[in-house]
């Protein structure tokens, strides 16, 4: 199972028009509002990564999370990378509490 975030987005739209259809994954969104496709053979998860939400069940049985949720075209580049990279660690916590690795090439930690 794959779990995707920002599947509103410009790079995370592509990806969820390329899984439709071919590969079961899970959407995290904002809103119901943000939504760019239909029900098919996903589910989708709604909330702000940067709040303190419970995704124990977004993430549960996930293999990949591709994370493509981020806060662009903002004047402050250090401001919005901190933004971005603080928004990961409440999906990757659980995976790594099951050993799952950061990313393909790292040993499980």
């Amino acid at each position: 199972m794959i779990l995707l975030t920002g599947a509103s987005g410009f790079v995370g739209g592509a990806l969820a028009t390329r899984l439709q259809g071919k590969k079961a994954y899970r959407a995290v969104l904002r809103s119901p509002c943000e939504a760019p496709f239909s029900a098919g053979s996903h589910q989708v998860f709604y909330g702000d990564l940067s709040a303190a939400q419970d995704w124990r069940e977004a993430v549960h049985d996930v293999d990949c999370v591709l994370h493509c949720a981020a806060r662009v075209h903002v004047m402050d580049d250090r401001h919005s990378g901190r933004h971005n990279r603080r928004r990961a660690p409440p999906l990757a916590s659980p995976g790594r509490q099951r050993g799952h690795r950061r990313r393909p090439d790292d040993s499980p930690r």
